[in-house]
């Protein structure tokens, strides 16, 4: 485990020791739905296949240029573990913490090194340790959630063996990594309640978009293939206030 991903347990580990020590633990260990789990494998909030992508945007000779796009069509997390910007404790930042990574290599596909469709949103940690390996093409052309899932208990269960591949990978069966979805999980069942029961909690904070949106219209990219996102864009949903609090 890398120093960013043990501050960010570190500050996970303190913000749930706050809660347990000033709630009554047993007033939200409900059962939840899997579906609504912060780490929504089953139904990915948006998938890698570039076929159902929101954006489409072209042009850039950076590859970093396209990590605002990316941002919004990854909702402000990373696709590999769906740690969320807003997990990032440890940063004043929180992009900082995130960066784009190509999901096939610039070794294996060069000639896809600033193709957008070829781009993906993700955390250090996850960019680290893929290294310079290009993903399985199943785990690009299909949702993750028909590869791995979460359990109730925070660990990973992999459905197939390029589910294998991505859990050994990235270490999401390590013991550190468990450890912190389990205190993500906690957190969530307690944001709920207090999102449910009116109370005031800078807990639900954690499960909320950034307040730091990109304003996508005013990025102009050389081309763009896909001009109706930028209506679907978190931006602008929150500007018709149709963005939920809560996701």
């Amino acid at each position: 485990m890398n120093s960013t991903g043990f501050r960010r347990q570190k500050s996970l580990a303190i913000l749930l020791d706050y809660v347990l020590s000033t709630t009554n633990s047993s007033v939200f260990s409900m059962k939840h739905s899997m579906d609504s789990i912060p780490f929504p494998f089953r139904s990915s909030s948006r998938p890698l296949a570039s076929a159902e992508r929101r954006h489409g945007p072209f042009g850039y000779t950076i590859y970093t240029s396209f990590k605002p796009w990316l941002r919004d069509e990854h909702d402000y997390r990373c696709v590999y573990c769906l740690t969320r910007e807003a997990w990032n404790l440890s940063s004043n930042g929180n992009t900082n913490g995130f960066g784009v990574d190509h999901m096939r290599s610039r070794c294996d596909a060069p000639i896809d090194k600033v193709n957008y469709n070829n781009l993906c949103y993700c955390c250090n940690n996850c960019n680290s340790l893929k290294g310079a390996r290009s993903l399985p093409q199943r785990l690009i052309d299909e949702p993750l959630g028909e590869h791995v899932r979460i359990s109730e208990d925070g660990t990973v269960l992999a459905l197939t063996e390029q589910g294998e591949w991505l859990r050994d990978c990235l270490l999401l069966a390590s013991e550190e990594s468990t450890k912190q979805r389990k205190l993500i999980l906690e957190l969530h069942k307690k944001a709920r309640y207090d999102l449910d029961n009116a109370i005031d909690s800078m807990i639900p904070m954690l499960f909320e978009y950034p307040s730091n949106l990109d304003d996508l219209s005013s990025l102009n990219p050389p081309q763009n293939s896909r001009p109706r996102g930028l209506d679907e864009s978190a931006w602008a949903r929150r500007q018709r206030a149709e963005l939920p609090r809560f996701y």
